[in-house]
């Protein structure tokens, strides 16, 4: 079992990159990926949307297809969440000719959306 020791300032190195980070919860010393302390806290970007990702309520940027999402337009979509369950979805049509939002809000403990709302653009 490694010694407990502590890392003064002066002998910590520069890094331009990181797989954890070091952190408290409660009294006790913890590691979290740096994924997953950004992850809601930042606009990550998730690709080629696929159903799995879709319905997070969460910050992000992705393509999606409307087989995939519903919303009758290929484009990309912004997810965006400033608490909780609930958030907002808006997705541009790749030729600009719509723009579709749709809501989460709290329903009973799980995210329920709203249907897609369209704005047409002229």
């Amino acid at each position: 079992m490694a010694e407990k020791q502590d890392i003064r300032e002066e002998q910590m190195t520069v890094t331009n990159s990181v797989d954890y980070l070091r952190g408290l919860k409660g009294n006790n010393s913890v590691l979290i990926s740096v994924l997953d302390a950004i992850s809601n806290k930042a606009i990550v970007n998730k690709g080629h949307v696929k159903t799995d990702v879709l319905n997070i309520v969460g910050n992000y940027v992705a393509y999606s297809t409307s087989d995939i999402d519903g919303s009758g337009i290929d484009g990309c979509l912004i997810s965006i969440n400033p608490t909780g369950l609930e958030g907002a979805q808006i997705k541009v049509a790749y030729n600009m000719s719509i723009i579709k939002v749709r809501a989460a809000y709290n329903v009973d403990g799980a995210a329920k959306w709203s249907d897609w709302k369209s704005i047409t653009i002229t």
